[in-house]
């Protein structure tokens, strides 16, 4: 008849168990996560850049005092210069 294993020996045995099912659910969740796009976002490319401090607590004020958010502000921007180039414009998603 087979040694019963310890009890050390099945606490340790039924943690790593656990710790694998955990990672696997883990990476399962973080793919899941990582592949969804909200609808808004789905067919589009992120364009980001950095500016000062001050200079982002201006756009804030300003998408404050004209109620709408720094984002519209930016394709606002964004389509100024595509205008004075030629290119066609930046659908808005309204």
């Amino acid at each position: 008849m087979p040694k019963r294993a310890s009890l050390s020996e099945r606490v340790a045995q039924s943690t790593a168990e656990k710790v694998e099912e955990t990672k696997a659910k883990s990476t399962e969740l973080g793919k899941k996560k990582k592949d969804y796009l909200p609808p808004s976002r789905q067919g589009k490319k992120v364009v980001s850049v950095y500016i000062p401090p001050t200079n982002m607590r201006d756009l804030k004020v300003l998408a404050a005092d004209e109620d709408t958010n720094v984002h519209a502000l930016g394709l606002e921007a964004l389509n100024m210069l595509l205008t004075s180039r030629g290119l066609p414009l930046i659908e808005l998603d309204e």
